[in-house]
């Protein structure tokens, strides 16, 4: 069935991101046969199914080394309705595993792909998976049918649709790590240091806040709110850090900053307002993010 170039189901998996204790049994529960049997070596224990339409289903799952205790971790299986193996599953070692999972056409190609987040506390990644499963959905299990296209290890993603674009882009960062608000060259150093704290006036912070959901219009709903919705929106516009457009196509994610020069030049030009008003331990910064963001106008 024809979907629209960014049909987006968001499944909101409701078990702990925290793997609390080893498990010390298996749980089948709704799990395929599947996943229990190739890992015969850990104990596996069914949590929760989520289903969303398309008759897509997810189930989710803890699992622990049955001999060492390492690894375990989460994991989670996609399949659908009137299927005995899954399309796909993947385990991710460690305290934290996925909190949301989104499924979102990415490449304009009507399958669903998948966004999601892995993190809690000061760990922050983001993954993308392009779908290569068949049309009718009789592919049999598979690794591939979702292969890895994006990630960082980082920070939270942010999907955007600018106008000029038929399909959602990743807007990160360039940096290893988000500077938020600080001007420093430590990220958040502002937390010692009060004085490198970027104070935005109100009237930009509006204009802002207005560019981030003109740009993420419909996809916003699968980007992270970090419990604030009165200041994400300013976090997930990454104004102190030198950003990255990325597109995925065919079985690669590509750089395409240089393909969005309005929203370039719209950064640099409320980078300059920022400045006017800004103190001055952030004016070197700002003026580096200006020629850094020049660069892609060339």
């Amino acid at each position: 069935m024809k979907k629209t170039i960014f049909l987006s189901l968001l499944i909101l998996i409701s078990f702990s991101v925290t793997v609390s204790g080893q498990i010390k049994s298996t749980i089948q529960g709704n799990l395929s046969d599947l996943v229990i049997e190739e890992n015969s070596d850990f104990y596996i224990r069914y949590v929760n199914t989520a289903d969303f339409p398309g008759n897509f289903i997810i189930n989710s799952f803890y699992y622990t080394d049955k001999e060492e205790g390492w690894p375990y971790g989460t994991g989670f299986e996609i399949t659908q309705t009137n299927r005995t193996t899954p399309l796909w599953y993947i385990k991710i070692n460690g305290d934290f595993g996925p909190h949301t999972i989104n499924l979102v056409d990415l490449n304009s190609d009507d399958k669903s792909d998948l966004f999601f987040f892995v993190g809690g506390e000061d760990v922050f990644s983001t993954y993308a998976y392009k779908a290569d499963y068949d049309f009718d959905l009789n592919s049999d299990f598979d690794e591939k049918n979702f292969q890895l296209v994006y990630s960082n290890k980082n920070h939270y993603s942010v999907l955007i649709r600018p106008d000029s674009s038929s399909t959602p882009i990743i807007l990160d960062t360039e940096s290893t790590s988000s500077y938020g608000l600080s001007c420093s060259e430590i990220p958040y150093d502002y937390e010692m240091r009060e004085e490198y704290l970027l104070n935005i006036d109100p009237e930009i912070k509006d204009r802002i806040f207005d560019k981030y959901f003109e740009l993420t219009k419909g996809l916003d709903q699968y980007n992270f709110h970090y419990g604030m919705p009165n200041s994400y929106p300013l976090i997930n516009s990454f104004i102190l850090d030198p950003i990255k457009l990325t597109s995925v196509f065919d079985n690669e994610s590509i750089d395409v900053t240089h393909k969005f020069p309005e929203y370039v030049s719209w950064r640099i030009g409320i980078l300059k307002e920022i400045k006017s008003t800004a103190s001055e331990h952030c004016n070197n910064k700002i003026d580096m993010l200006i020629e850094h963001h020049k660069k892609f106008l060339d």
